[in-house]
């Protein structure tokens, strides 16, 4: 079956804009002047399915294993010898090739026309849900049964982009590298490996940096607010923890109305440091391009927002402050002169954004 991607709503309308050349930020390219008006809301995630193996021999009397590759995988390339542990080694389709960058960067939203050839696919965290049953990595986050809940973190487009999907041989499971995780980033690598996956679910999100030695990352779902969210009532009665949320208002900008934002400083929660007035802060954008040197007092009137997929800062008067727009931010960094050190561990982390009816899997 060939890859196919949704949106729960409408695509972002496209817009032509001019932009201005002059007055630019240091690397985040040419400034548009005013923020286009009367758009459609950003997606809340866009939608792909892998090959259906689990249907495919029911669906298909006669259908051996021997013909999968023809009927299901003539359009993907195979890689052989994937270390599969223990000295063995297994052939598999690498996800990549099954999200469509074309598509993907098609339904990103980009009313001010600055995504340009940028890989929109670094810009979302993945979920890959089984047909079989409903698992995927959150599945022990909500599951009711008995049992220590687990928080495992959904994968940037980093970590997808090391694994594979299997074949029939091995029920269309996912494999993933033992090495995916760094324990400090929490979870368990074997979450992942989902068996006879097919649902493939993307989320805008932007990841903060810690500063501590490894560098270790918190990864935040923008479409998580405290409106639409994975419920996190067993992981609570379990932890004694909960899940951070974002709080969306709204302002009026550059002539536009009601335009939806979230402060920059809900992404600085106990989960990244306790003393966020300590460091100063870049940010990163899709492509390599950065605004730095941001104080804590500027995090606290810089704002992202979601529909337009921009970060500035603000002056008291609610205007744009000059060369701080950045487009597509995939990353905030804490900067110190030396590593800080934080125990996490006991924090509440980010919750999920929400995507289908997420309270035990499907039978």
């Amino acid at each position: 079956m060939k890859k196919r991607m949704g949106v729960l709503f409408g695509l972002m309308l496209a817009l032509a804009l001019s932009a201005c050349s002059s007055g630019s930020s240091s690397s985040s390219g040419p400034v548009v002047e005013d923020l286009p008006s009367n758009i459609d809301p950003a997606p809340l995630y866009l939608y792909y399915t892998l090959p259906d193996q689990y249907n495919y021999l029911a669906d298909n009397p006669g259908k051996t294993v021997a013909d999968e590759p023809a009927d299901l995988f003539s359009d993907y390339t195979l890689t052989p010898d994937i270390d599969y542990g223990g000295g063995d080694t297994v052939e598999g389709y690498a996800l990549n090739q099954f999200i469509d960058k074309a598509g993907v960067n098609a339904e990103t939203p980009d009313p001010d026309g600055m995504l340009g050839d940028n890989d929109a696919r670094e810009l979302y965290t993945y979920v890959i849900r089984s047909n079989q049953d409903g698992f995927s990595n959150r599945t022990k986050f909500y599951d009711n049964g008995a049992g220590t809940e687990f928080y495992n973190p959904d994968l940037r487009w980093d970590q997808f982009n090391q694994g594979y999907l299997l074949d029939l041989n091995y029920t269309g499971k996912l494999f993933f590298p033992q090495t995916l995780l760094d324990p400090a980033d929490g979870g368990f690598a074997k979450m992942y490996n989902t068996k006879y996956a097919y649902d493939v679910y993307m989320f805008r999100r932007i990841d903060v940096k810690r500063p501590d030695a490894a560098g270790s990352i918190a990864t935040f779902e923008v479409g998580a607010t405290t409106g639409s969210y994975v419920d996190d009532t067993n992981y609570q009665d379990s932890t004694g923890l909960s899940t951070t949320k974002f709080a969306v208002g709204t302002m009026d900008i550059e002539g536009t109305s009601d335009v939806k934002v979230i402060e920059l400083t809900q992404f600085l929660t106990d989960y990244v440091t306790d003393a966020p007035e300590d460091y100063t802060y870049k940010i990163v954008g899709l492509g390599g391009a950065s605004e730095e040197g941001w104080t804590y007092a500027d995090m606290q009137r810089a704002f992202y927002l979601p529909d337009y997929d921009v970060i500035f800062q603000v002056d008291e008067s609610d205007s744009v402050v000059s060369d701080t727009k950045l487009y597509f931010p995939v990353r905030i960094e804490l900067i110190s002169d030396a590593p800080v050190e934080y125990d996490y561990s006991a924090k509440n982390p980010p919750a999920y954004a929400k995507a289908y009816n997420e309270v035990e899997p499907e039978p």
